[in-house]
């Protein structure tokens, strides 16, 4: 009986191993993290290009110079906590293992709501779905957020991004 078993445990095995391709990326799933932050940042500067552009950050000087080149387009202090209050204890230390992924987002109401439903690694694409929540009374001012996702992911684990947002 314990051959018979064996025999058809190696059997299984053999044939799962026969179906994998060597060469295909196998994609790397993150939990939906908990402890990502939605931070309201309304638009300052509409006529900006460098609005809605997702950015991995991955030192505490890249973090200064990003909140440098958004401080004008952005208001980073409008929220409490406020942008600059939730980022200012990311240091050199957090980025020795992490990077922290910052996704502005714009929206045509501030009841609209945003929660992060897969993280994903795949052929060197980062890939980040975004649920939205729209209610059906919603308020006539116009929003923006940020979303800071620290990930636990190396530096060169992938070369893009790719934002989904899901209904």
């Amino acid at each position: 009986m314990k051959r018979l078993v064996l025999s058809g445990l190696l059997i299984v095995s053999g044939l799962m191993l026969y179906g994998c391709d060597p060469d295909t990326t196998t994609p790397v799933s993150y939990a939906p993290q908990e402890s990502f932050y939605r931070v309201r940042t309304d638009v300052i500067d509409f006529d900006s290009d460098a609005r809605e552009i997702a950015q991995a950050i991955t030192s505490r000087d890249a973090l200064d110079t990003y909140i440098n080149d958004i401080e004008a387009i952005y208001n980073l202090t409008q929220d409490t906590p406020s942008f600059i209050t939730l980022t200012e204890h990311y240091d050199e230390a957090f980025f020795e293992n992490n990077i922290l992924v910052l996704i502005p987002l714009e929206e045509p109401s501030g009841a609209i709501s945003h929660f992060i439903d897969d993280i994903i690694i795949e052929s060197e694409v980062l890939t980040i779905n975004i649920l939205r929540s729209v209610p059906s009374v919603g308020t006539t001012d116009m929003a923006a957020w940020h979303l800071i996702i620290p990930l636990e992911v190396e530096e060169n684990a992938f070369e893009s991004i790719e934002i989904n947002t899901i209904d």
